[in-house]
């Protein structure tokens, strides 16, 4: 996902379904292994019209 004109692009799972153009919010995820804890992050499909 490209975050605006900022250059930025943003890599995650989405959670559900998300289609070309709908509004989403980048939320982060905690992602456990056995010896470690690291955030990740996703998309979430923004409610409303935007």
């Amino acid at each position: 996902m490209r975050l605006g004109d900022s250059g930025v692009e943003v890599l995650g799972v989405c959670s559900g379904a998300i289609g070309i153009g709908d509004p989403v919010a980048v939320v982060p995820r905690a992602v456990h292994s056995d010896d470690d804890h690291a955030t990740a992050y996703g998309f979430e499909k923004v409610a409303g019209d935007a």
